[in-house]
């Protein structure tokens, strides 16, 4: 999804933990970030990251589908000299910082998730007085050091494909490009036919882009000037995989059955069911649209609006949010609050209505939260993990243990229970119970009041981690009820 509101290098990371958050969405207002829950009412806010406020201008943002974290690119302008201070920002579901990178730059920076490969492209120029190139430059999540750095032409989207493909929207034509990051790494586009990129047209027009990742499909918006009737004409195309154009659909605002001037498509994204939900505008009388169109093309609704709609995000639960700019009367003498809309994706009606004072734009839906199965270990320094329950006033101890996709530390001591009466911990230490490289999460609870009896032979536990994420682990135990 891609859509637009209007020298050194600092990198701030914290560890970076398994989080997720519900079926929410990530909006930005009045310099300030926040995920909403399904009824609009503020789950996280983020006002200034690091002590670096949140830039009036927002030029892209996107929501790893399988965490929750939303990353963003704005800008401050510099008071002291002529470039803007570029921020690339990285934040979790409860909005803890994942990664805050700053520089003074030239021109709009353009980011585009790649999960693969674990990293964030930046989009950015090098530097329009000395050379008319830009690159793309690939930091990791975890560590914020640069993993490759490619020089292209000019651009004003990128988005990563379901196979790790990255796609560049220049002027006038996309640029696939493949590889491993170490092929990638100082890869040259501009002026060459590498091994490995090839270029398909037409290019994009604007940032609305996005990739089906269920089929690496790219769908991407185009404009198309009509001199005689003295209007552009908002397009949607549709690429396979391989860059073969599978259709051209002109979609836009038809307002008493006539064509809204200067309408254009400003954003796009790709709902559950592999249909697409897309939002238009025009400037010129602030008239806009937001159409449901099937993976073939074909139309499957559209709702009118007398503003111009700037974003669209479809949530995991199948709802769709859009974003409003203002709305005006015909002598434009009126403008009314910003909204927020939730809409049934059968109808398009509007199920939720969240006003603002100044613009909003919806980033994305963060993915529906999923309990993660856990690895656990009871009684540790026993191997027949036997809990015994003679004594009146006894613990027992269990060991949550980490591995390369769980962080037991991440888990909030607040939330863990244990045993079918809930117990709360009573303490805890980190070791690497088991050797396996990972440092476990240790912790005890009064055996009375975990809900264990004789003859049980397992126990749950239940917790959650500081990211939002439920977690669930059962281990089996045996008891001894007798001197």
């Amino acid at each position: 999804m891609r859509h637009e509101i209007s020298g050194g290098l600092c990198v701030v990371l914290t560890a970076v933990g398994i989080s997720t958050a519900a079926a929410d969405v990530w909006v930005v207002h009045d310099r300030v970030l926040e995920r909403r829950d399904t009824d609009g009412s503020v789950v996280t806010t983020v006002f200034e990251p690091a002590g670096v406020p949140i830039g009036d201008v927002i030029d892209q943002g996107e929501v790893d589908p399988q965490t929750g974290n939303v990353w963003l690119v704005y800008h401050e302008r510099d008071q002291t000299g002529p470039t803007d201070v570029i921020h690339v920002l990285g934040v979790e579901p409860n909005g803890e910082l994942l990664m805050l990178q700053t520089a003074f730059g030239f021109g709009k920076h353009i980011i585009a998730l790649d999960e693969g490969r674990d990293g964030l492209w930046v989009v950015r120029p090098i530097d329009p007085a000395s050379s008319p190139d830009w690159e793309a430059v690939l930091y990791s999540h975890t560590t914020g050091n640069v993993l490759a750095s490619i020089r292209i032409p000019a651009a004003t989207t990128a988005v990563v494909g379901a196979d790790g493909a990255i796609w560049i929207g220049a002027a006038t034509e996309w640029i696939r490009l493949e590889g491993s990051i170490e092929e990638l790494d100082r890869y040259e586009v501009v002026g060459s036919t590498g091994p490995h990129h090839r270029t398909f047209q037409p290019g994009p027009h604007g940032k609305a882009a996005v990739v089906d990742r269920s089929d690496g499909s790219l769908y991407f918006s185009d404009v198309v000037s009509v001199p005689s009737e003295d209007i552009l004409e908002g397009h949607l195309v549709k690429f396979s995989a391989e860059g073969e154009q599978l259709f051209r659909v002109r979609y836009g605002a038809l307002h008493n059955g006539v064509r809204v001037l200067w309408d254009v498509i400003t954003d796009i994204d790709v709902a559950r069911d592999g249909s697409i939900y897309l939002t238009t505008g025009s400037t010129f009388n602030f008239r806009g649209s937001v159409a449901h169109v099937s993976a073939t093309g074909a139309d499957l609704g559209t709702v009118e609006y007398r503003e111009y709609v700037n974003s669209v995000a479809a949530d995991p639960e199948d709802a769709v949010w859009i974003g409003h700019m203002p709305v005006v009367d015909d002598d434009k003498s009126l403008i009314a609050p910003m909204i927020l809309r939730k809409l049934d994706p059968s109808s398009l009606q509007t199920d939720l209505s969240v006003p603002f004072q100044n613009v909003v734009t919806v980033i994305g839906a963060a993915p529906a939260a999923a309990a993660l199965e856990i690895s656990l270990d009871i009684e540790t320094r026993d191997k027949r993990n036997v809990i015994n329950l003679i004594p009146q006033k006894s613990d027992v101890r269990v060991a949550l243990l980490s591995s390369a996709t769980f962080d037991a530390l991440q888990v909030d001591l607040d939330t863990v229970r244990f045993g079918t009466a809930g117990a709360v911990v009573r303490s805890y230490w980190t070791r690497d119970v088991n050797r396996d490289g990972y440092t476990d999460l240790v912790v005890t609870f009064r055996t009375q009041d975990t809900g264990i009896t004789c003859g049980d032979t397992s126990a749950p536990l239940t917790a959650e981690t500081h990211g939002g994420v439920d977690v669930h682990g059962t281990d089996f135990l045996q008891t001894k009820c007798k001197p």
